[in-house]
């Protein structure tokens, strides 16, 4: 420290803090004729810098606060969303993944914010319970997605010949199709009287 007699001493504060209060001089002390010394008096404060309240993404739950360097925060995925990578330092809680690592950085931004997708449920089913129905959609669907089905020819969901033959299923938050409608054969009645 080489500072002149009461001036404010040079202070800086580790990378990821700011100074908000410098009174650090130095002030002469004793008698100059017969002993004298110098002796620092005053205060320096540093305060961590804020990233202020995590940014929104899509889909995504996260605390409502302002957070500090070197704070962490958390994020989780609405029902029916995943994260959209998994990343090494996330950990599961129940169904979604839950990601610690969003921190507060020394520039006063958040390293990795995620991002939350929606689950998949895969292809559009064409097992037993789809008897007689044909999907209108090819490849992998997900939540907020589903399947347009077309009943075959001859088949209606009321049996009615001008009854409906299309219905839709929606892929759930929980990775599964809902129930599917049933095409049936059509009721023809019975047979016109031929005299």
């Amino acid at each position: 420290l080489n500072s002149a007699e009461n001036s404010l001493c040079h202070i800086e504060c580790l990378p990821g803090y700011n100074l908000i209060e410098n009174t650090v001089k130095c002030k002469e002390k004793g008698d100059r004729l017969t002993y004298a010394w110098a002796q620092i008096i005053g205060k320096a404060e540093c305060e961590p810098v804020s990233c202020g309240v995590p940014p929104d993404t899509l889909h995504t739950r996260h605390p409502q606060q302002v957070f500090v360097f070197p704070q962490k925060t958390t994020y989780t995925c609405q029902l029916g969303y995943h994260m959209e990578k998994l990343h090494s330092e996330g950990k599961m809680k129940g169904e979604n993944l839950v990601l610690d690592n969003p921190q507060c950085m020394e520039d006063g931004q958040y390293k990795f914010v995620p991002g939350c997708v929606p689950v998949p449920c895969g292809e559009c089913p064409t097992n037993e319970k789809y008897p007689h129905a044909t999907p209108r959609e090819e490849g992998i669907r997900t939540y907020t997605q589903g399947c347009t089905y077309d009943c075959a020819e001859g088949y209606t969901l009321d049996r009615q010949a001008q009854g409906r033959k299309v219905f839709f299923i929606a892929c759930l938050a929980t990775k599964e199709y809902q129930e599917p409608m049933v095409c049936k054969p059509v009721l023809c009645g019975p047979p016109k009287d031929h005299e």
